[in-house]
């Protein structure tokens, strides 16, 4: 009996070990923080365009297709899925109805941080200079609000 007690002594010891090793995991550590002082950075890139020395990207029309299209990243740097809203400053219409130009809200990737959308201006925007927005409220974080914009050429 003296054995059985020593061995689940032993066993309930190395149980707490394995529970106090898997909180001590950096990434845990802020889950659900206390606090609520983390802060992320927050960009939003326009991945496949080239970006010139004033920091707005460029981005050819198809002209042989109505609608070209782009895909922008928002990188939260932030280990909680959240959800991220777009918007840009122009619509175009189809069939009487307003269509965004840029899809309107994507959820980060809870390994990378990262939100993705699409940006698609259609040819008539041709020599425009779009601003697009993106932001998020850190719900793990005290509904903190992070934001950001890029500005795109077409040409």
């Amino acid at each position: 009996m003296k054995c059985f007690n020593r061995i689940n002594t032993a066993l309930n010891a190395i149980l707490v070990l394995f529970l106090w090793m898997g909180c001590a995991d950096p990434y845990f550590v802020n889950l659900h923080s206390e606090a609520g002082n983390e802060e992320y950075p927050f960009s939003v890139e326009a991945i496949y365009l080239a970006e010139d020395e004033n920091g707005y990207y460029h981005m050819e029309l198809n002209s042989e297709s109505n609608q070209s299209f782009t895909r922008l990243v928002a990188f939260t740097n932030n280990p909680h899925v959240n959800k991220v809203i777009w918007d840009a400053d122009v619509y175009w219409i189809y069939q009487g109805e307003e269509v965004p130009a840029v899809n309107s809200a994507s959820y980060t990737d809870e390994e990378t941080g990262e939100a993705y959308t699409m940006f698609a201006p259609i040819y008539s925007m041709h020599g425009d200079t779009i601003t697009i927005w993106s932001w998020y409220y850190d719900e793990w974080n005290g509904n903190k609000y992070y934001n950001a914009s890029i500005g795109v050429v077409l040409y």
